[in-house]
């Protein structure tokens, strides 16, 4: 039983650890589309296309901003 519930834990833990990473990563993203856009006078998706990120994150970030 207290293996199990071990188990349980540690899946539980690496999934939020996982969530805070991609959540970091998402942060990250979204201040250097920001950035682009004030300082380069990009558009949303001129600053996306610089940064190489996806057509399909590209309308998730674009959500986002």
């Amino acid at each position: 039983m207290c293996e199990a519930l071990r188990e349980l834990m540690k899946d539980e833990i690496q999934e939020e650890k996982d969530e805070a990473v991609k959540a970091a990563k998402d942060k990250t993203r979204l201040d250097s589309i920001k950035s682009l856009m004030k300082k380069m006078k990009l558009t949303a998706k001129q600053a996306m296309d610089a940064l190489s990120i996806s057509t399909s994150d590209q309308k998730r970030y674009s959500s986002m901003l």
